[in-house]
């Protein structure tokens, strides 16, 4: 979405927690800096008062990237609304649809113009012909279902946070680590995810047994796609070390305490 509009990406390496972290956000500022966009990773939080305070200081914008922290709160409050909040709803989410659609939130009359009208550009088939920007227009089906879900998203992540506690009491090998919340966080366990030495041998493992994990993500300077910018490995030393640690396991609403327990006393096993 950046480089669509003619902007350049900046990466900014992380925390131990998977996060952006706010010590090196400002060594990456210039004068060319337009926004922060902070991604609340798996359903744990950015340090959002560190990074709304950077955004103050320097006069930029806020975008929080809440794709997989649906119903998250910090300190008390709803993510999504110090500036504009972006999220996803695609099938694989929390709040997801049948399909590729999204949310915006905002409290900017100037901003929600401009975007109500890149909205409408499928409405105007010669201004689309001619345009950079990409139609993206929830359809009248996706937005009934995702308004139904709404109303059971409570629910949705307070069985994810008992299977998170389970995780917890049942995790007992100490060659696993669990990941460690930011304070003044509700959290929403989009994914439960640890770290561990060898994460694909544990995977391959647990595949044995019909146990569906996946590993971290690659980090975003080592793809192809982002060659351009000029980034080498070492770059970003945390991200890059995480992403060989971690695994996500099973973490969606209809698992049940004994296939929680199992997979944990697998996992026990394996080490």
């Amino acid at each position: 979405a950046i480089s669509n509009i003619g902007a350049k990406p900046v990466f900014v390496d992380i925390k131990e927690d998977l996060t952006i972290n706010p010590l090196l956000i400002e060594k990456a500022i210039t004068d060319k800096t337009k926004a922060i966009i902070p991604v609340h990773i798996h359903g744990n939080l950015c340090d959002l008062a560190s990074i709304f305070s950077i955004c103050q200081k320097y006069n930029l914008k806020l975008i929080e990237d809440a794709s997989q922290a649906h119903g998250a709160e910090y300190d008390g409050k709803k993510i999504g609304c110090l500036g504009i909040g972006c999220f996803s709803m695609h099938t694989s989410k929390t709040l997801g649809g049948v399909g590729d659609a999204g949310i915006i939130l905002l409290n900017d009359e100037r901003i929600y113009k401009k975007m109500k009208k890149l909205i409408s550009l499928e409405n105007n088939t010669q201004e689309l012909l001619f345009s950079k920007r990409t139609p993206c227009k929830i359809d009248a089906i996706q937005a009934a279902i995702i308004k139904v879900k709404l109303n059971y998203l409570s629910q949705f992540n307070k069985r994810k946070h008992e299977i998170a506690k389970l995780y917890n009491m049942f995790l007992n090998c100490c060659k696993v680590k669990k990941m460690e919340l930011i304070k003044n966080s509700y959290a929403v366990y989009r994914d439960y995810c640890i770290r561990v030495d060898t994460p694909e041998k544990l995977k391959k493992f647990l595949d044995v047994f019909g146990i569906k994990t996946k590993t971290g993500y690659v980090p975003l300077h080592l793809i192809e796609t982002f060659d351009y910018l000029g980034y080498n490995k070492g770059d970003f030393p945390v991200s890059e070390e995480l992403s060989k640690q971690i695994l996500c396991l099973p973490c969606f609403i209809g698992l049940n305490d004994k296939q929680i327990e199992h997979v944990c006393d697998k996992i026990n096993e394996f080490h």
